[in-house]
């Protein structure tokens, strides 16, 4: 298991990755950045089918350190903290309380983070252990950062830059560390997984990426799958006004059963996502479509899921006749003035469809500001109404969060 491994290797060298080169053993350890932050989130659900509104008020706290390197090696060690604040007065998936709506946040302490890196040869960088994974926009692989218990993967993952202009990525998956905990029946993939994903950067109109995902997930079978794709994203500046671009992002994939998946499905996944950017403001639309067959559908089980299809998360799992996802974002940063670092608003807006019948799911529209109050310390309000026709039910969310990061 690389989660044994690690703690071996750990307590082995008494080291637990920064960019910075140490001249010695021990300064690399005593020239440690630490790593301290802090998240505070009210977040309240008033959804259909239930008496009680959800008022879950948590606070999540890391603390840990990473080393500097030293002759190529270096490490990272973080732990975190999840508590309510005051009553439960929410759903928690693990505390029983069935009659609130879920607010996937429990009560956690565990062991975030925990690599060894080692970048001193070949352009290649190899990272063992726990470890956040973002892999492109997160549509795949995702660390799930909005909730307080982020997911991390124990892997290891090998990145090699040889080629110019070009990143080679592959990562063996042997457990993931879910958002629900490890009191949770669901709170781990226990894994056989291979990614492979190539950056290429060389182009002057964008950046393109292919990858292959081959899942192995030894207790959620149904969502074992092989997906291959292709990615490309860019940004075009006008030569008759430079506050003025297009943005554009185009993506195709193909998904089949693996491993002890019994079932039987060949989907295809969709993005067309334009955009424009003037000078603060962004304006993007967006197409998104994955199949379904009636009875199982396009999956992306390792996913950043609340970023995709709404953040009221009623999507989490694509239907069985698949989801056809219209939507619109924009979002707009305001000069930083004398007494704040920066203000943010933006909004979305999603017209959700089966992609295999013509029955609509729901819409979706949601609004956030967001105030960088320091260079540590950021509030940010959020809400957003989802208003079912086939899927789930109508639910309201909002949110208020303070966060402070060393």
């Amino acid at each position: 298991m690389l989660k044994a491994i690690t703690l071996c290797v750990f307590g082995a060298m008494g080291l637990p990755t920064t960019a910075q080169a140490s001249e010695s053993l021990s300064d690399a350890i005593l020239n440690s950045r630490p790593i301290i932050n802090a998240r505070y989130r009210y977040e309240g659900v008033d959804q259909d089918g239930f008496t009680e509104y959800a008022r879950a008020s948590t606070l999540r706290t890391r603390v840990g350190f990473e080393t500097q390197r030293y002759k190529g090696l270096s490490a990272l060690l973080d732990f975190e903290n999840i508590s309510a604040i005051g009553n439960e007065l929410f759903n928690d998936t693990v505390n029983a309380r069935s009659q609130f709506p879920i607010v996937a946040d429990p009560n956690i302490t565990e062991l975030n983070q925990a690599y060894l890196n080692f970048d001193g040869v070949f352009d290649t960088a190899v990272r063992l252990g726990r470890q956040r994974i973002n892999l492109d926009n997160q549509r795949f692989v995702g660390a799930v950062g909005f909730r307080q218990n982020e997911q991390t993967f124990d892997a290891i993952s090998i990145t090699n830059q040889s080629i110019n202009d070009t990143s080679l990525r592959y990562i063996y998956i042997d457990n993931v560390n879910r958002i629900f905990g490890d009191d949770s029946q669901v709170g781990d993939f226990k894994s056989n997984s291979h990614l492979v994903n190539v950056k290429y950067s060389g182009l002057q109109i964008g950046t393109l990426v292919g990858y292959g995902y081959f899942l192995d997930l030894e207790n959620a079978p149904a969502f074992s799958s092989k997906t291959y794709g292709a990615r490309f994203t860019g940004r075009w500046d006008f030569n008759f006004n430079h506050d003025l671009s297009l943005l554009y992002a185009i993506e195709i994939a193909h998904q089949r059963p693996h491993a002890d998946n019994s079932n039987d499905f060949d989907h295809n996944y969709f993005l067309f996502e334009p955009g424009v950017r003037l000078r603060d403001l962004k304006i993007k639309l967006g197409y998104e479509s994955m199949d379904g067959n009636g009875t199982n559908a396009f999956q992306t089980p390792l996913a950043t899921l609340h970023a995709f299809n709404g953040v009221t998360d009623r999507l989490l799992v694509t239907p069985s006749n698949g989801i056809e996802d219209i939507y619109a974002k924009i979002h707009y940063a305001f000069e930083p003035v004398k007494w704040l670092e920066g203000i943010t608003l933006s909004g979305a807006y999603h017209y959700l469809n089966f992609e295999q019948t013509s029955g609509k799911i729901g819409t979706e529209w949601s609004t956030k500001i967001a105030l960088k109050l320091t260079r540590n310390v950021s509030i940010s309000l959020e809400q957003a109404q989802y208003n079912a026709q086939s899927v789930s039910v109508d639910t309201n969310k909002t949110w208020v969060t303070l966060q402070y990061i060393f």
